[in-house]
């Protein structure tokens, strides 16, 4: 018996070596930050946007988000797509939109309709700002925008910052005070639109953001150069209403400004074609408004619709 109770008591002190000292207990363990439980009796923010690029795509890379921010604040988040910018201001004005990404020139429409404000805006190629420009193809004889007296352009669409009001104003810069300097002008409804049209040769000349040129590296640019180029547009924002409570807003922007500076973001950053996110302020949108000066000066009493 007492040789059962010797061996019994070896084995313990082996194993006891084998296995180490006991861990000590007065050594602080990290402590692993658990996500934010998400408020299922919260009433859900709601994000809006209209279809820019391809519906289904758009509605992925926005509802991508919608997911990270309620992953990071716990915050439940809606996505709806809107079909113009003037159902945004007026959801914005009528409290069914919270907040939404908004062009720069409808933020400014946004602002002076429905007191909203920016909370970020996006940077691309590591600027918070683009171009618009104006272009022709390289074997059109069109040296300047005098030469396009009398030949055909194209704007994007009224609503457009870089797609009309900044080639307007840019085309006033250069003399061209009425649109009757053009034998025609249309609409195209997109900036891929205009670029192909001058492409094919459909249209002389159009007014574009410069996209094509200096980030999506489009090989039909290769015959196509720009007359003109705009003082730097600074990029559409995100976009709070007024009523927008103050806190949540903290949350948002803090948010937003870690898109695209993590590994984990980068797919998301990808997905809604930004660089990432720099805090934004309504001053920041002063020389939107001196284009639409400009231009109202043309005798246009240019508005956001």
């Amino acid at each position: 018996m007492r040789k059962i109770i010797y061996i019994s008591f070896l084995l313990i002190i082996i194993t006891g070596c084998r296995l180490g000292p006991p861990p000590d207990v007065t050594t602080p363990v990290p402590a692993v930050s658990p996500e934010p439980a998400i408020d299922v009796n919260m009433k859900p923010l709601v994000f809006a946007s209209i279809p820019m690029d391809n519906r289904l795509k758009m509605l992925e890379g926005w509802s991508m988000l919608a997911d990270y921010i309620t992953q990071e604040t716990g915050i439940p988040v809606d996505v709806t797509i809107k079909k113009s910018y003037h159902e945004i201001i007026e959801a914005l004005s009528s409290k069914e939109v919270d907040f939404c990404y908004a062009g720069p020139l409808i933020y400014v429409g946004a602002h002076e309709k429905a007191g909203a404000l920016p909370l970020v805006k996006p940077t691309a190629n590591g600027q918070p700002f683009y171009n618009s420009v104006i272009i022709v193809r390289k074997d059109s004889g069109i040296n300047d925008i005098a030469g396009l007296k009398g030949r055909s352009f194209a704007f994007t669409d009224r609503d457009s910052t870089s797609g009309y009001l900044f080639p307007r104003a840019m085309l006033a810069e250069d003399g061209v005070k009425s649109l009757n300097f053009f034998s025609k002008v249309t609409y195209s409804g997109g900036h891929d639109s205009s670029l192909e049209g001058v492409y094919q040769k459909y249209i002389d000349g159009a007014g574009i953001f410069d996209y094509a040129f200096v980030k999506e590296k489009n090989s039909k640019t290769e015959d196509l150069k720009i007359l003109k180029t705009s003082d730097p547009i600074p990029m559409g924002p995100i976009v709070i209403s007024k009523n927008f409570d103050p806190e949540i807003a903290k949350k948002l922007q803090a948010v937003f400004l870690t898109i695209g500076k993590t590994e984990e973001t980068k797919i998301l950053a990808e997905k809604i074609k930004v660089d990432g996110y720099v805090e934004a302020k309504d001053s920041d949108y002063d020389s939107i408004r001196k284009a639409m000066s400009i231009v109202k000066k043309l005798g246009e009493d240019y508005k956001t619709e």
